[in-house]
Parts: C-alpha cells; sequence; structure tokens
C-alpha cells in the first residue's frame, strides 16, 4: 500500500500504467524470441525503451522522500477506508430500515387479520 505510485494523480497513474504495459509487452517479445537479457542489459534497454517513447529518465531519488510518501500515503488511505466504512455503514443501515419496515408490514398485517 505504501509504494511510490500512491501520491499520483489519476493522470499521471495512467500514464505509468500504459508504459509499464508497453514495456512488458517488448519484454514479453524478447522472452518469446528467446532472447537471454542480463539485468543490467534490462536497466539499459529500460533506458532506451524511455528515451525512444520520449520519457524523462529519472536519474535521482526523486522530490519526495520514502519516508514522506509513505506518509501521504497512509494518510491517504486512512481517508478512502473512512470513506469506505461510511459508505458500509450507510448500506448496512438502509438494509436495517428495510427490515425494521418489513417487520411493521408484517405486524400491522397480523393485526388486520386478527380483528377481521
Amino acid at each position: 500500500m505504501t509504494i511510490a505510485k500512491n501520491y499520483l494523480s489519476q493522470e499521471e497513474l495512467d500514464e505509468l500504467n500504459r508504459v509499464v504495459t508497453m514495456y512488458l509487452d517488448y519484454a514479453e517479445d524478447q522472452a518469446k524470441r528467446r532472447k537471454t537479457i542480463i539485468m543490467n542489459e534490462w536497466a539499459d534497454k529500460l533506458d532506451a525503451f524511455l528515451l525512444f517513447s520520449e520519457r524523462e529518465i529519472l536519474d535521482h531519488a526523486g522530490k519526495i522522500s520514502a519516508q514522506v510518501a509513505e506518509q501521504l500515503a497512509l494518510e491517504r488511505y486512512a481517508e478512502f477506508d473512512a470513506k469506505r466504512k461510511h459508505s458500509e455503514q450507510l448500506v448496512a443501515d438502509n438494509a436495517d430500515i428495510i427490515e425494521l419496515e418489513q417487520i411493521q408490514f408484517i405486524e400491522k398485517n397480523k393485526r388486520f387479520s386478527q380483528h377481521r
């Protein structure tokens, strides 16, 4: 949950997903062609792929420390979790209300039937 992509905007996430998909397709093609590539070569190929795709190559640790990114991710998750729990509570409350209304309806029908 606390990986770096948690502080990306939706547009940045979409872009990241597109780049990852393209690169994985490339890697899969290399594997199907039985190309043996060591990890250092993959790093070089990734840089070449990013340059070819006109993407920026990150040559530093980024602007946000891992600790700050993790704290931000935890805060955003807490917000998400609170909203999720509230939504679940509303659904449960509505189900309870429906069940109570059904019980009241049944009781009214019983009373009505008894008075006939």
